[in-house]
């Protein structure tokens, strides 16, 4: 591709999910080591040139991989750029009840976490002018909340890593228990409270990368007013390290089971976008942890949903495998793609030329009814994004449907879709991560049993402790009734103890049966 191939980026506003692609530019050591560039961008296209051999095993070829997305960033371009085509124009719906959700998703080593840092650092100056912009000095507060998915548990990062659960409530609404929120002031606050939460987040070494990222870190900011009612929220999410599941074979089994929990959560976050973006029957956002947690960013009205996919992408010759599995993922999260591109730059970019260079006057109002101040903003002969005022569009607003099931329920319905529209995912590959995810609930539920008994062992010790105590002390005793006691005590611990240990021989048992799954699954084809 060549640099005059490349068409002006476009906006996201008027798209319901946009998905960019950015390209990280090779480092000077990647150069040293004889690695060699096999990417091309050329917005929207991007091209991988995959090196092959053919079936003789001697004679090689280039076989080029184009796809095309939303935007796509090449590695001239830069963080600033991103931002301005992907998450600021979509910044006003923050005041207006709209939903946010910005995912970086990539190979380990592609850049994304400094993506997303780059990308956070940017929004949250902008929330902070545009809410002065355009509520003056009215009371809004920002509250931060940042926590981890780290193998199927959660973990709250701004809180010791304390351990979190996930409930659902009976409105349906997914609900993190004992997660910490931190009201925030400035952007200089928020923004160290973030950095925080990232030096905190669960890294290991796998064969992929020496510090890859193996949690999915959720950075939510809540905007309340003054009668604490969420007005918008802003999630930044930045996907854990992407691994095939051939990239996990030499790992020890927790990597293995991490591995395949990431996946599965992929699997998940992909049909949730997916179901969103064509108007599905059913949501299966129970299928994974990840999904829950972002609930409201696949359900609710789809006029005030706005999701943003950045895949991250090396650019050398050894990562070409990971960089088109990578590509191959977002592509799929759209059925329909970008139509007329070139002729929706071009519009773009004439308003934007006849766009007046002073500031946008702002009209404030007051609601009667609900007693808060809001404030409209016009731009030439443009309204507002969204009714500031909290009344709903009757023509735009077009909510998903939502019907009761369980995780269970979602996670067939999400191996069903996934074998009628991609060929790519092998029911060995699903059932693999079907029965790590099952590892990974029975392990904690070990957990809490062995806790159990601990917890009443130690009861049955003191009750044991109290009738050595009262034997001692009593110069004549009932031999019967001591007996009948002491009987009764032993037969609790032998009950306790033989169904933990039931427990734990069914649990080896599943483990051995895990690993058979590998197996068959480490002969299939990634999940990307």
């Amino acid at each position: 591709l060549r640099p005059e191939d490349m068409l002006p980026h476009i906006s996201p506003e008027s798209m319901k999910i946009t998905v960019c692609m950015r390209k990280r530019p090779i480092f000077k050591k990647e150069q040293t080591g004889g690695e060699i560039e096999c990417v091309s961008v050329a917005n929207p296209r991007i091209i991988v040139h995959q090196c092959n051999i053919k079936v003789d095993g001697i004679t090689k070829y280039v076989e080029d991989h184009e796809f095309t997305f939303d935007n796509a960033f090449s590695e001239l371009e830069t963080s600033e750029d991103l931002y301005e085509y992907s998450i600021k124009p979509l910044l006003p719906l923050l005041y207006s009840n709209g939903v946010i959700t910005c995912f970086a998703y990539g190979q380990t080593g592609s850049g994304k976490t400094y993506t997303m840092k780059e990308v956070q650092k940017a929004a949250i100056d902008d929330m902070f002018s545009l809410k002065k912009k355009l509520y003056g000095e009215a009371l809004l507060t920002y509250n931060l909340s940042f926590f981890e998915i780290y193998g199927g548990k959660l973990f709250d990062l701004l809180n010791n890593r304390n351990p979190l659960t996930l409930l659902e409530d009976a409105n349906q609404k997914i609900q993190v228990q004992g997660l910490e929120e931190r009201a925030v002031t400035t952007p200089d606050e928020m923004a160290k409270v973030i950095e925080y939460g990232h030096t905190v987040r669960t890294t290991c070494a796998t064969t992929s990368n020496d510090t890859s990222s193996r949690s999915h870190a959720i950075c939510q900011i809540a905007i309340r007013n003054k009668e604490e009612k969420i007005v918008g929220k802003l999630l930044l999410v930045d996907l854990a390290g992407s691994e095939r599941a051939q990239d996990c074979q030499s790992n020890n089994r927790q990597r293995r089971l991490e591995g395949a929990e990431i996946n599965k959560s992929l699997l998940a976050l992909k049909e949730c976008i997916r179901a969103l973006d064509c108007k599905g029957p059913h949501v299966p956002f129970r299928a994974s942890k990840l999904t829950m947690v972002l609930r409201d960013s696949f359900v609710g009205s789809s006029a005030k949903i706005r999701i943003v996919m950045i895949a991250c992408v090396s650019p050398g010759q050894s990562s070409a495998d990971h960089t088109i599995n990578t590509l191959r993922y977002a592509e799929r999260l759209k059925e329909q793609p970008t139509a007329d591109y070139e002729a929706i730059g071009k519009a773009q970019m004439a308003e934007k030329e006849k766009e007046p260079k002073e500031d946008p006057k702002v009209e404030p109002k007051i609601d009667l009814k609900k007693g808060k101040k809001y404030c409209e903003v016009r731009v030439m002969k443009e309204a507002a994004p969204e009714n500031v005022d909290g009344e709903e569009d009757e023509e735009e607003e077009q909510k998903m449907p939502l019907r009761k099931s369980n995780a269970e329920e979602d996670w067939e319905y999400l191996k069903k879709t996934i074998h009628e529209k991609d060929d790519k995912v092998t029911k060995e590959l699903m059932d693999f991560q079907e029965k790590a995810g099952a590892i990974i609930e029975e392990e904690e539920n070990l957990f809490k049993l062995h806790m159990t008994c601990l917890k009443e062992d130690a009861r049955l010790l003191t009750e044991e402790g109290a009738l050595i105590n009262k034997l001692q002390n009593m110069e004549e005793h009932d031999i019967d009734d001591y007996i009948s006691e002491m009987e009764r005590l032993v037969k609790k611990k032998k009950e306790l103890y033989e169904n933990l240990f039931s427990e734990i021989q069914n649990f080896k048992q599943h483990l051995k049966e895990e690993e058979d799954y590998h197996k068959k699954a480490s002969v299939s084809p990634s999940v990307y």
